[in-house]
């Protein structure tokens, strides 16, 4: 495997392979020394596992980290865990059946991704960045007005959440600062493969006040309930306020993609919806975060100062459909506040 992907990085005009480590120790030791742009890191390594040198590295010398992941129950959780401890994205690796023309042009966009991403967010510190320009207007414009989410038909409310490469530990902090009283269902669409939501949901859930849980075809979106839609499959919500599950087509190469669900939550809640949109690659959620504005609802977006990727955020303030644009740790308390005010 190192032997393949020395090959695969080293054809490619973007990429110069600095080093090679034979072990988790080898690892933290390399990049420590040779501080390369961007590492790929397997899981199952002897003296020192993946999860082991990824906490290492992050504490020691913050690098983004691309972890190589195998496509099993263990290897899903044991993904979830790096991603938890600061990898910034994941790949599983190639199998018998795998297009290996697919999955390496999947590889090498995930590491140049990876390679402009900033891992040293992932710290507990950030909450004390300063704030980026547009979170500092948006501080003076909350004392001047506070947001208030209107209601749907029969008074229903919901909040949708969208993510991607740096989501599951920006959902995870999130999504553990909210209420257990909160008085909307949550609908999450985080970009990934079959069988890792279900051991993220788990995880999330063990931290979290909220019941947390991958969605099920026909289940009801509730209070106190967050549902994260399963890998490979669109999640949308019918007018019973059920999920409908569905094998269309991907969009943009994305299923589930943050478009189609909150295509379906403005078209069911209407003003009574509110996006928001976490660290995001791609645009993936633009035109969803316009079709809640249009309905009458709001959108939050994760400021640049905290955001992993600042790629689907950006896209949506620069289509003039964000309300705000706030620090991951001010997004809790925000949406707390507007979805416990009623118009």
């Amino acid at each position: 495997m190192r032997r393949m992907l020395s090959d695969l990085f080293s054809s490619s005009p973007d990429f110069q392979v600095v080093g090679v480590a034979h072990n988790g120790l080898d690892a933290v030791q390399k990049v420590k020394e040779l501080r390369p742009d961007v590492v790929t890191m397997d899981l199952q390594m002897p003296h020192l596992d993946g999860y082991g040198a990824i906490k290492q590295i992050m504490a020691e010398a913050p690098t983004p980290i691309l972890v190589l992941s195998a496509l099993t129950v263990e290897g899903a959780e044991a993904t979830v865990l790096a991603l938890e401890a600061g990898a910034v994205d994941f790949l599983t690796k190639p199998g018998r059946d795998t297009d290996l023309d697919a999955w390496r042009a999947e590889l090498l966009l995930k590491a140049k991704t990876a390679a402009f991403s900033r891992p040293a967010r992932f710290s507990l510190a950030r909450s004390s960045r300063p704030a980026s320009p547009q979170a500092k207007r948006n501080q003076k414009a909350r004392k001047a007005a506070e947001l208030v989410l209107g209601e749907g038909p029969q008074g229903r409310r919901v909040l949708g959440i969208g993510a991607s490469t740096g989501g599951p530990r920006a959902l995870q902090e999130l999504i553990s600062a909210l209420p257990g009283d909160l008085p909307v269902g949550v609908v999450v669409v985080q970009h990934m493969p079959a069988g890792f939501t279900r051991s993220m949901a788990e995880r999330i859930n063990s931290f979290s006040r909220l019941e947390v849980k991958e969605a099920e075809e026909g289940e009801k979106v509730a209070p106190g309930k967050v549902l994260i839609a399963p890998g490979d499959y669109h999640l949308r919500v019918n007018q019973r306020e059920e999920v409908v599950l569905s094998k269309d087509a991907p969009i943009g190469a994305l299923r589930p993609a943050v478009d189609v669900t909150f295509f379906a939550l403005a078209e069911v809640y209407q003003s009574g919806t509110l996006g928001v949109v976490l660290t995001v690659m791609g645009s993936d959620g633009t035109k969803g975060a316009g079709a809640i504005k249009r309905a009458g609802g709001l959108v939050l977006v994760e400021d640049s100062s905290t955001c992993v990727v600042f790629g689907m955020p950006r896209s949506v303030i620069e289509e003039g459909y964000a309300d705000l644009a706030l620090p991951l740790p001010e997004l809790a308390g925000a949406i707390t506040r507007i979805v416990t005010r009623r118009p």
